[in-house]
């Protein structure tokens, strides 16, 4: 794969991920939010693949994410993150166990 080109954060993390790893993950881990799980979940890329596919298959899951899980965004290097209140995803969040 290409470096990412978006990458999927929580709405409340102020950090991106593709500009400031170490913060993005410590956030990330002291709010126990498991995106990297996520990812392992739904991202099925491989060496054996050709780039573009593998590029493909890594923005279908990014996608994926964000449709199953309305507290994520996509966010590009460039993103602005204007982070919303982590109350606002705990809530999202109990509300999606309930529809389950």
């Amino acid at each position: 794969m290409t470096e990412a080109q978006y990458f999927p954060t929580t709405i409340d993390n102020p950090n991106n991920p593709l500009v400031d790893w170490d913060a993005w993950f410590a956030y990330e881990n002291a709010n126990g939010h498991q995106t990297l799980q996520l990812i392992d979940k739904y991202y099925f890329g491989s060496s054996n693949v050709s780039e573009s596919l593998d590029d493909f298959m890594w923005n279908d899951a990014v996608d994926t994410i964000l449709n199953y899980f309305p507290w994520y965004i996509k966010v590009k290097k460039d993103t602005q993150i204007k982070p919303v209140p982590i109350k606002i995803v705990q809530d999202l969040m109990k509300m999606s166990k309930k529809e389950a």
